[in-house]
């Protein structure tokens, strides 16, 4: 049957007008592989009422199932591995280049623990006596009252 054949059916049995010879040639049209494009909106439809009726669609082609693939299993390892490379690569150098005293002064890095302990204390005695008197100079800025 072509297209214009089962549209022309087709509008016959939404009328209620078809036969059942007709119906069942509908029926074996859909469910056929040669379905055209325009009509599959409406395929499933009538594939239903066939079932109704009790025919049995023509097989289709079976479809080859493949085994499940276990690669998902590698790449989980891979990205595993490379995590924990990761990791082990970020804490050997950060564990390698860490100190407990470590200062940079004049632009030389220092990581003696006296070296750096004198340094600060020189630093916080600069600060200490380059510190202005804020009492002092807001009597000098407002007057004494």
């Amino acid at each position: 049957m072509n297209e214009t054949k089962a549209t022309q059916l087709i509008d016959k049995f939404f009328e209620g007008a078809t036969t059942l010879s007709e119906e069942q040639q509908l029926y074996d049209y859909f469910t056929s592989p040669n379905v055209g494009p325009e009509l599959m909106p409406v395929r499933q439809m009538f594939l239903d009422m066939c079932q109704l009726q009790g025919c049995e669609p023509t097989p289709k082609a079976q479809v080859a199932t493949l085994k499940p693939r276990r690669r998902w299993r590698r790449i989980a390892a891979a990205a595993a591995l490379v995590a924990t490379a990761g990791i082990i690569a970020t804490l050997w150098f950060s564990q390698r280049n860490t100190s407990d005293y470590e200062i940079v002064a004049y632009g030389v890095r220092q990581t003696d623990r006296e070296t750096v302990m004198n340094e600060v204390e020189r630093t916080l005695g600069d600060a200490k006596s380059a510190a202005p008197n804020v009492g002092a100079e807001l009597k000098d800025a407002f007057g004494q009252y």
